[in-house]
């Protein structure tokens, strides 16, 4: 029987965490291409209304993640972005 699922590589959406969390532990994961298909998690659970888009949660143990915007520069915590450009360090 299946219990959890792990989505990465592409952006998730609201209707797929409603769709299957009930049933299931959702976790949404990111991860840029050049280095792994999840760097960071977010454990769909809650009250997820609150949310504009499923956030990339927070980086898996023993890694940190620098989240840069096109200039370079640090993107403060819990900014809406386009585009991640996902620094591991």
């Amino acid at each position: 029987m299946l219990r959890k699922v792990i989505t990465a590589g592409s952006t998730t959406n609201f209707e797929l965490i409603n769709r299957w969390g009930d049933r299931l532990e959702y976790i949404n994961a990111y991860g840029p291409t050049e280095t792994t298909i999840c760097a960071t998690a977010f454990k769909c659970t809650g009250d997820l209304n609150k949310y504009q888009s499923v956030p990339i949660g927070t980086p898996i143990a023993n890694t940190q993640v620098y989240i840069l915007d096109q200039n370079d520069r640090p993107v403060p915590v819990g900014a809406l972005v386009n585009f991640v450009y996902l620094v591991l360090g």
